[in-house]
């Protein structure tokens, strides 16, 4: 970094972080080339699709077994 600072360069901005995990520099590349690829999409490819429905749902937030005669307010 001293070479650095006697050129009188600066270093390049940082586009992402890794939070977790010792990534290859294969890794970086590949996922570089996946959020450029993102970044070239045509702005409204996304924009006009719906989103759906999910089709699953999670039984652990429904509430327990519930009888016929109990009370469902």
């Amino acid at each position: 970094m001293a070479a650095r600072e006697a050129a009188g360069t600066t270093p390049p901005p940082v586009r992402f972080r890794v939070e977790r995990g010792n990534p290859d520099p294969d890794e970086l590349a590949a996922l570089a080339v996946v959020l450029l690829a993102r970044c070239a999409a045509a702005p409204g490819e996304f924009a006009g699709e719906e989103r759906r429905t999910a089709t699953w749902r999670r039984p652990e937030r429904a509430p327990g077994h519930r009888t016929p005669r109990s009370w469902r307010g």
